[in-house]
């Protein structure tokens, strides 16, 4: 039978920062909770927090996962911003930055010099991605992978 997927820019980026989301949380919660309050103390991290509230009623406030899908809307709403060069507040550049040191701090541990993610930012297209993770033998654990991790990903798939 055929599937549908739901495919664009928006949902290939937001999909693609889950699993890196979803191990920073569970690799080092502190700073994965300390990035979400610098994330929604932002005005445009406001926004997205309400967005993610309205279009996830099913997903409690207080929960990880709650916090995840409003740090990936983050991601994606720096890219969008990038593609139509939209201002963004100070706080909110702040906030990528250090999410994206964070990022990249995951990287390096997980993958060790194995893979060269010093230039990875927003910008990063998943054709440089994936050429950084091919040109380099690596394994990924996908022991870090829950059933509600996969309820998520074929939520906005199906």
């Amino acid at each position: 039978f055929p599937v549908t997927i739901n495919v664009n820019v928006r949902t290939v980026l937001h999909e693609f920062s889950h699993p890196v989301l979803n191990a920073l949380r569970k690799t080092n919660n502190i700073l994965f909770q300390n990035l979400y309050n610098q994330a929604i103390a932002t005005e445009e991290g406001q926004g997205v927090f309400y967005y993610v509230k309205t279009n996830y009623p099913e997903l409690e406030e207080s929960s990880d996962l709650f916090k995840e899908e409003v740090l990936a809307y983050a991601m994606q709403l720096k890219a969008l911003n990038r593609i139509n060069n939209e201002i963004e507040t100070e706080g909110y550049k702040s906030f990528m930055n250090k999410l994206f040191a964070a990022i990249k701090q995951l990287l390096r541990r997980l993958f060790g010099n194995k893979v060269n993610v010093a230039k990875l930012d927003v910008d990063t297209t998943l054709e440089e991605l994936a050429d950084m993770l091919l040109d380099k033998d690596f394994e990924f654990a996908t022991d870090l992978i829950t059933e509600d991790d996969l309820a998520m990903f074929y939520q906005v798939v199906s």
